[in-house]
C-alpha cells in the first residue's frame, strides 16, 4: 500500500506540507515588514529629536531670529543624564579651560573707568553671558557619574546666536531626552564648537 505522502510526491504535489510552507512565507514577510517599519520609524524619530532640540534652543534665545545652526550630530543613546564618554569629557574640559584662560587674559578690561556707567565692553558682556554656562558645565564635570542603563537620547548641536546688544557667540549644547523623546531631561552648553575626536588605538 502506497503512503499518502508518497502519492503526493508522485503527483508533484505536497498535500500536507504546503500549508507549512505558506505559513513560513507569511511569517517571513511579516518579519521583513516589521524590520522595515522599525527602521523607518527609528530614522524619523531621530530626525524629530534633532528638530525638537533645535527648536528648544531657538526659543530660548533673547533674539530667536539670530540663531544659526553650525552642526547637528545624529542623536546617540544616553546612559544617564549628563553622562559623557571619555572623549566627550576631555573635549568639554579642554574647551572650558581654553575659554576660562581667554576670560582671564581679558580681566584687565572688565572694569574700564573710561566706559559710561550704563555701557559694557566685550569682556564684560562675555562674563555676563558665559559665567553661568561655565559654572554649570564645571559642576557637571565634577559630579560625573558612572555609565548607567539606557535612559533615552543625547543630541549634540553646535550653533551661534546674537544677544540683544548684537554680540555674536558660539556654543555647543548637549540635550538629554527621555526614551520616548517627548521630554527634555537636561541640557548643558559649552563655549565654542566642541569636537569630540576618539583617540586612535595604540598598536
Amino acid at each position: 500500500m502506497v503512503k499518502n505522502n508518497e502519492k503526493c510526491n508522485a503527483k508533484g504535489q505536497c498535500c500536507k506540507c504546503w500549508p507549512y510552507g505558506l505559513l513560513f512565507l507569511l511569517l517571513s514577510c511579516f518579519c521583513l515588514a516589521g524590520i522595515f517599519c522599525y527602521m523607518r520609524c527609528t530614522g524619523g524619530t531621530r530626525s524629530d529629536l534633532t528638530a525638537k532640540v533645535v527648536k528648544n534652543i531657538r526659543e530660548g534665545l533673547d533674539v530667536p531670529s539670530s540663531f544659526k545652526l553650525i552642526k547637528a550630530e545624529q542623536p546617540d543613546s544616553a546612559f544617564g543624564v549628563y553622562y559623557f564618554t571619555e572623549e566627550e569629557q576631555d573635549a568639554i574640559s579642554e574647551s572650558l579651560t581654553d575659554f576660562s584662560m581667554t576670560m582671564l587674559d581679558n580681566v584687565s578690561t572688565l572694569f574700564d573707568d573710561s566706559l559710561a556707567f550704563d555701557s559694557e565692553n566685550e569682556s564684560q558682556v562675555m562674563v555676563r553671558v558665559f559665567a553661568p554656562i561655565l559654572q554649570k558645565a564645571s559642576v557637571v564635570l565634577m559630579e560625573m557619574k558612572d555609565k548607567g542603563v539606557f535612559s533615552g537620547w543625547k543630541v549634540k548641536v553646535s550653533y551661534s546666536f546674537a544677544d540683544s546688544s548684537g554680540h555674536r557667540w558660539e556654543l555647543t549644547r548637549w540635550t538629554f531626552l527621555n526614551p520616548e523623546g517627548d521630554r527634555i531631561l537636561g541640557k548643558i552648553d559649552v563655549p565654542g564648537i566642541v569636537e569630540c575626536i576618539p583617540e586612535e588605538p595604540l598598536y
